[in-house]
């Protein structure tokens, strides 16, 4: 048994075997700053050089901030903010990833690929705005706006410069990194219906305007815009 592992400060480094194992240092807290105001963080670290360290290894870091407000007006109103950032590097290791594939019902193909972690994964900014109504009774309403600005490392880009993923994780955040940035913005409604004549049957919908660009920084300009506008109807039975 190596001494290293007595070492308090074991866990914000990878002196372990980091081509099987990582290990991630999270802080969540919940305050309730007044009734109906409440206010959620999240912190997570997964690598981080003190001062005097000369590793090349770029920090990982995340972090989330969360405001909500909730009142009565026939029913119940929740509105919210959410900030998240990641670093670039954050689920990235040398010679191994943090990711997950997801089969889909068509026998496995093709696969979705999700990290294991915040959903928008590495080297993003995420601003969120939400209001939502429930009635509780029948009736559930969503509006939302999601902007997620995306830089150059996604699980398709090497985490290195070299573009050699066997390398030490090297891109330093924070995101977004290099000098293009993909932003999405997602404007979407959905509803959720229970009839009063049948307990057991659920209808759902959801709207979605997804709109694209790749914002240059040397330019502070957009290019490449795209648009798309989805709709998704369902049904469930309950028994």
């Amino acid at each position: 048994l190596t001494l290293a592992y007595l070492d308090p400060t074991y866990i914000y480094h990878n002196l372990y075997d980091s081509n099987h194992l990582n290990a991630i240092a999270s802080l969540e807290v919940d305050l309730a700053i007044r009734p109906s105001l409440s206010l959620h963080g999240q912190f997570a670290l997964d690598q981080f050089q003190l001062p005097n360290e000369t590793s090349t290894i770029a920090n990982a870091l995340a972090g989330l901030v969360n405001l909500s407000y909730s009142w009565e007006k026939q029913g119940f109103w929740t509105a919210s903010a959410e900030v998240a950032t990641t670093d670039p590097t954050m689920y990235r290791r040398e010679g191994i990833d943090f990711l997950v594939a997801r089969g889909l019902h068509n026998n496995g193909n093709p696969v979705i690929i999700d990290y294991l972690g915040y959903q928008y994964g590495s080297d993003s900014q995420v601003f969120a705005l939400s209001l939502a109504y429930d009635n509780l009774t029948n009736l559930k309403l969503l509006l939302s706006t999601t902007l997620h600005r995306q830089g150059e490392v996604d699980y398709l880009t090497s985490h290195n410069t070299a573009d050699d993923n066997d390398l030490q994780p090297n891109k330093k955040g924070p995101a977004p990194y290099g000098p293009t940035v993909k932003e999405t913005l997602v404007v979407g409604i959905k509803c959720t219906y229970t009839p009063t004549w049948e307990k057991n049957i659920s209808f759902f919908s959801q709207i979605d305007w997804i709109g694209r660009r790749t914002y240059t920084k040397a330019t502070k300009s957009g290019s490449d815009h795209r648009s798309d506008l989805q709709l998704s109807l369902g049904c469930s039975f309950t028994f």
